[in-house]
């Protein structure tokens, strides 16, 4: 498995992009680097190419953050157990390279001699002595430890060689790329809290006109411009003028309290609203109410919503509000039809609610059209913002669903945007949106294929967040997306726990391949299947998964469910996985055929067939691919198969066209151009196009790993190949 760099425990922070270049033109990396290169000449037993090679490749990769900051760590504290990760890195630095001595053979001796030259390289004899005593004492230690661990570890030999057989077996989550899971709680649903950045100087604007009187006293007792931190002392206990004042002082006090996260204070501001405005109480009571549920405090709300009905239970506030979060998006749509408000929040709410509604019932055009409906002033809302990202990721997922071209710029802007609102409602304690918009974010990096990136972003999850059940039930599905089951689970144990908690734990038990939870876990994913309700379809996806990820029986039932809530195509490329991880080719063929007009069923076939090895197969289905005109993940997918088949020029016609291409994400491109070193150089000798694309990869992506250890390699070929050679 490989290691994840960003996320090691490293001693001290690794270099930034850009800094290890420097580092070592530094004292003792400075003479480590020189000791290397004469280290590597002076082996005389080695041939001359292959020397010249060795320090050609250390050159290329000395400047990698990761690897700089191993050796940085080593330099100044000589550990044994840290070591072999030197050689991991530089086994991935070099890896796919046609090497002289193969990648690892060249990593091993690299690493070799950077070990060795750690302690000659400090700056004097007093600690290259204490440098070489250290390692070699810590060395002595890690051997006496593990023959003191030895005789413990033979007893459970048998079960480890099992865990090991287990966990090889091949994935297939990735393969449906876990998409048809972003079911309905993959959406921002925006709470009816009336916040909005310019909401409160609107408001202090109008109490200045209306009343001038009470609009000195509110902010002599709140400060100009108003101190949140004064606000929930002040809802808590207000000032006798302030229950008889123009209703737009009380609102701005709420409306504070909620800027500074204090809900529980806005709830009692909210309530007092309801007091000195009877006209609007009803909107007031359930503003109280969401603001007392966002602040952790359920009784309240359920009270003050029973306040609000009784005043007017066909209000459009109250009627909105009582729509469960989890109702299906075709029922959400008849709730809402009919509905309006003279209120423009509240408008502005029903809006929201009823563009999730068309995202989710897949209509994302109709989303986007009441989107850009919606008056100017109301752009500024959280609940038009999120509903603005949350149109553009579904967009996004239906695109990768169909094979059609991503929207990257806006997909790219989604990310961003999404980490900025989460910020601004961080800032005002609101955990459970913040999470779903890290959601949001991790989501559309994952569809730009910069899955790290995904990662990294959830993995900024704070305890407040996943300390929601609903955030945590997100952020877990999430993780399960990114195939990332240990912090699926991780986030599933730490939050309290529900129906939906107790499935992704399930689900992440099998992903992760987890030998005493699997039986366990596949009978629980069957009575979620066979119960029904919230969460039986996606017990159904991964329930199928499993019939071909770790060998399960196959599931009728799954299958079924699947096929009745329109989720035909996990169903069908799962079915065929599980043929395939038996070697039943034919079979799973079988199951692809009646669906070949649909893209997914193209994709999936030449998968299938790249599994079989059958190359006649292989051609026919790249080709019947690009006639279809794939998206651009799947096209560089095609031109692998093809060089696989040894179509070298058709697999270069067909990739070339990805990497050159300015609006593909750019990871994709990376992909791209990392082929076509070994497509162009390696398996067509064209070392002179290597050499040009080379130079449009470093100008494309400068930063990616997988760059810089092929220009030495290149320009090598490039000598051999020369009349003078």
């Amino acid at each position: 498995m490989p290691i994840d760099w960003v996320l090691y425990a490293w001693k001290a922070a690794p270099f930034a992009s850009g800094e290890a270049k420097k580092w070592w033109n530094k004292d003792a990396a400075k003479s480590l680097n020189r000791r290397v290169e004469q280290t590597i000449n002076s082996r005389d037993s080695w041939p001359s190419g292959v020397r010249a090679e060795l320090i050609a490749q250390w050159l290329a990769v000395r400047d990698d953050r990761f690897l700089s900051s191993l050796i940085r760590e080593l330099l100044d504290d000589p550990d044994p157990a840290r070591e072999p990760l030197v050689r991991a890195r530089l086994n991935e630095l070099l890896n796919d390279l046609p090497l002289i001595l193969g990648t690892e053979e060249t990593a091993e001796r690299l690493s070799a001699v950077v070990l060795d030259q750690l302690g000659p390289a400090q700056k004097n004899p007093e600690e290259r002595a204490h440098a070489d005593t250290r390692r070699v004492q810590r060395t002595v230690e890690a051997q006496a430890s593990a023959v003191d661990s030895r005789f413990d570890k033979l007893d459970s030999s048998t079960e480890a060689i099992d865990a090991a057989i287990l966990s090889s077996a091949e994935s297939v989550a990735a393969k449906l790329e876990r998409i048809e899971s972003h079911l309905a709680a993959n959406t921002v649903l925006v709470a009816a809290t009336s916040w909005a950045p310019k909401l409160l100087g609107g408001l202090l604007e109008a109490l200045a006109k209306e009343a001038p009187v009470d609009y000195r006293r509110f902010v002599d007792m709140l400060g100009d411009p108003p101190q949140q931190d004064r606000a929930p002392s002040t809802a808590a206990a207000p000032p006798p003028w302030l229950l008889s004042a123009n209703p737009l002082a009380v609102r701005a006090l709420a409306v504070l309290c909620e800027h500074g996260g204090a809900w529980l204070a806005a709830a009692d501001a909210w309530e007092l609203v309801a007091d000195v405005d009877v006209d609007t109480a009803v909107d007031s009571y359930v503003h109280a109410g969401v603001a007392a549920k966002v602040g952790g405090d359920g009784g309240r709300y359920l009270a003050l919503m029973e306040r609000a009905r009784r005043l007017d239970p066909t209000h459009p506030s109250v009627l909105l509000e009582d729509i469960p979060d989890d109702l299906p998006p075709g029922q959400r749509l008849r709730r809402l039809e009919g509905l309006s408000s003279t209120d423009a929040g509240t408008e502005a709410l029903i809006r929201s609610h009823r563009i999730t509604a068309l995202v989710l019932s897949g209509d994302p055009d109709g989303a986007r059209r009441l989107l850009e409906a919606a008056p100017a002033d109301e752009r500024d809302t959280v609940a038009w913002r999120a509903s603005a990202l949350n149109v553009a990721i579904h967009q996004g997922r239906l695109d990768r669903l169909s094979g059609s071209p991503l929207r990257t710029a806006e997909l790219q802007r989604t990310a961003t945007d999404a980490l900025l609102l989460r910020d601004e409602l961080l800032a005002t304690s609101r955990w459970e949106e913040a999470a779903s918009l890290l959601m949001i974010a991790s989501d559309a990096y994952a569809l730009l294929d910069e899955i790290q990136q995904a990662k990294d972003v959830l993995h900024r999850a704070t305890e407040l967040e996943f300390g929601e059940p609903r955030s945590a039930e997100v952020l877990a599905s999430c993780a399960l997306r990114l195939s990332d089951p240990g912090f699926a689970k991780e986030l599933t144990e730490r939050a309290p726990r529900t129906p939906a908690i107790d499935r992704i734990r399930a689900i992440a038990t099998i992903e992760a391949r987890d030998k005493e939870g699997l039986a366990e876990a596949l009978r629980y994913l069957d009575h979620a299947v066979a119960e029904g309700g919230a969460g039986a379809t996606e017990a159904a996806l991964f329930r199928a998964i499993a019939s071909a990820a770790i060998d399960a029986e196959w599931s009728a039932e799954a299958e079924a469910r699947l096929r009745a809530e329109g989720h035909e195509r996990p169903a069908v490329v799962a079915r065929a996985e599980a043929y395939v991880a038996r070697g039943e080719f034919e079979a799973a063929y079988k199951v692809l055929d009646p669906h070949q007009a649909s893209m997914w069923a193209k994709t999936a076939r030449l998968r299938v067939a790249r599994r079989h090895g059958d190359r006649t197969a292989i051609s026919r289905a790249a080709s019947d691919l690009l006639d279809a005109g794939p998206s651009h993940d799947v096209e560089v997918e095609v031109g692998r198969a093809l060089a696989a088949c040894r179509q070298f020029r058709d697999a270069q016609r067909v990739v070339i066209r990805v990497a050159r291409d300015p609006n593909v994400p750019t990871e994709i491109r990376s992909r791209a151009f990392h082929l076509l070193m070994s497509v162009v150089g390696t398996d067509q000798g064209d070392w002179d196009l290597a050499q040009k694309l080379h130079e449009e990869w470093s100008a494309a992506t400068p930063s990616d790993p997988r760059l810089p250890p092929w220009a030495p390699h290149i320009a090598c070929k490039i000598r051999q190949n020369s009349p003078e050679s």
